[in-house]
């Protein structure tokens, strides 16, 4: 699973959900996860990752 995939799951999930600002998320510290470019995204929409 490539981190360009989480990422464009994640950006649905969150379109598609509309979770509450600060919602936590928890991960299996995948490489997808731990990356810059996901922290990035989850940075921007103001969510915790819990690794």
């Amino acid at each position: 699973m490539t981190t360009d995939l989480v990422i464009k799951a994640y950006n649905n999930a969150y379109e598609t959900q509309k979770p509450d600002i600060g919602q936590i998320l928890h991960t299996d510290l995948g490489s997808q996860y731990t990356s810059d470019e996901f922290e990035k995204v989850s940075i921007k929409r103001n969510q915790t990752i819990i690794q």
